[in-house]
């Protein structure tokens, strides 16, 4: 018999504490009553209440419970989790359809419902009718954001281009579902984008956020990068594009300059580095100056070597870029971007507990996105020193548990403000579904949500 197409990789006892926590959270989460508890509270703990507010059509409300639900029943056939899980997704069902326009994105669009809606169906009948719709919003979705790219003056906002909102997002569910004349349409539409997107105009990518785009996020950010800058992180920058693009090449839908393409945006990415004591790391973004001639160009990595490095978390950090790098490498048979993405990872393992600066348990910028990010890697590359990494990240995650939290896990927020969040993206369904990944032997297929296969 061949090995097992998931490894979880934890010794005996981990793995039944850890296992056991999970199962813990996810019967807490399946009763409505108490989940309705739960994000009650959350809300009146939130410092920002009205931005986490929990929303039924996004990756953080019940369209992203949906998702690990049917993780769940992926692992524990026969328990009825198939059914907790199609409740969750009518409900972010129902919500996208009273909301006009429809966003588009795989964190809050028919991206992400036609994503989860597919792993429910696992290639079945289930969900047709819901996914021939989705696949066609989608694929709308992937032309809209493609034009808008292509006729830009120059710069853009990362919400037309990143994962959670944008064309990174909608690409990840399209590359996802079988190919049909409308699906490879649409992807070769988005296709062509991403690869004029990699272009530099005058040395500036035309990926960049513009000063007067900055703008949008509020004063502190319009003051920190004043002429702009460009995104690393995995959530909303650049590695979103890079990993979609290798997708693409990979399934065989590359346009003309594709494969010149990824290989541009992984040496940009490699050339940004700002490596520390422990190895490989980047900035969460690449602040832009203005030139002597009055032109935007990106600081040179000696001159911002002062600024700070990302943590090492899934948004922003090296373990969220580094699945991009890899599947660059895979993409083009290039082994300095794979041996890069690995030795990325291995440097946010051999940073000490303060070095990281994940102080929180959860997905998004925790210790359970860094773990989902190991885990894959690990399973990815087979390298022991990443499968020892993701044991003592369980280990760790196991040792966060908190008894006076309702849900065992609490989202650290803005001041250090501790909160019950119950969602995927930053609350203890988040820490459940990584767990899950780490004790049983079941691929986690919801993690393409977060681009990380």
């Amino acid at each position: 018999m061949g090995a097992p197409a998931w490894s979880s990789y934890l010794d005996a006892a981990t793995r039944q504490r850890a296992l056991a926590i999970a199962r813990g959270i996810a019967e807490s989460l399946r009763d409505p009553a108490r989940l309705a508890r739960f994000i009650a509270v959350a809300h009146e703990q939130s410092p920002m209440a009205d931005a986490t507010a929990w929303q039924p059509h996004q990756m953080s409300g019940d369209l992203g419970l949906a998702l690990v639900f049917g993780h769940l029943d992926a692992c524990f056939p026969e328990q009825g989790w198939q059914r907790d899980a199609h409740r969750h997704l009518e409900a972010a069902a129902r919500h996208l359809e009273s909301l006009a326009p429809a966003p588009m994105g795989m964190f809050a669009g028919a991206a992400g419902l036609g994503f989860c809606a597919a792993t429910l169906a696992r290639g079945g009948a289930r969900y047709g009718r819901l996914l021939q719709r989705l696949d066609e919003r989608a694929a709308e979705g992937a032309h809209a954001l493609a034009d808008r790219l292509l006729s830009g003056p120059g710069g853009h906002h990362i919400s037309e281009f990143d994962l959670v909102s944008g064309l990174a997002g909608v690409m990840a569910y399209l590359l996802y579902r079988p190919g049909t004349p409308t699906i490879d349409a649409a992807v070769a539409a988005g296709v062509g984008a991403i690869v004029a997107l990699a272009e530099d105009g005058g040395g500036l990518p035309r990926w960049h956020t513009p000063g007067a785009m900055v703008a949008k996020y509020g004063e502190t950010l319009k003051g920190e990068y004043p002429e702009g800058y460009l995104d690393c992180g995995a959530a909303h920058g650049m590695p979103g594009l890079l990993m979609v693009l290798s997708l693409a090449c990979e399934r065989g839908a590359g346009a003309p300059g594709a494969r010149a393409a990824v290989r541009h945006l992984a040496e940009w990415l490699l050339s940004h580095r700002r490596d520390d004591a422990w190895g490989i790391n980047w900035p969460p973004v690449v602040p832009l100056s203005i030139d002597e001639a009055g032109r935007a160009l990106p600081v040179a990595p000696s001159r911002a070597l002062g600024r700070a490095t990302a943590r090492a978390g899934w948004c922003y950090g090296s373990p969220g870029i580094a699945p991009a790098l890899w599947r660059a490498g895979v993409a083009v048979d290039e082994p300095r971007f794979r041996d890069a993405a690995v030795e990325a990872v291995l440097a946010a393992l051999r940073r000490p507990d303060d070095e990281r600066r994940i102080d929180s348990p959860t997905f998004c910028h925790g210790v359970a996105g860094l773990l989902q990010c190991v885990l894959r890697l690990a399973n990815t590359s087979g390298h022991p020193a990443l499968a020892e990494g993701a044991r003592a990240l369980a280990a760790q995650l196991v040792a966060m548990r908190e008894d006076t939290a309702l849900l065992g896990y609490r989202a650290v927020e803005m001041g250090g403000v501790k909160v019950d969040q119950p969602g995927l993206v930053d609350g203890a369904a988040g820490v459940m579904a990584a767990l899950l990944s780490a004790t049983v032997d079941v691929e986690p297929a919801w993690d393409r949500a977060f681009l990380l296969s």
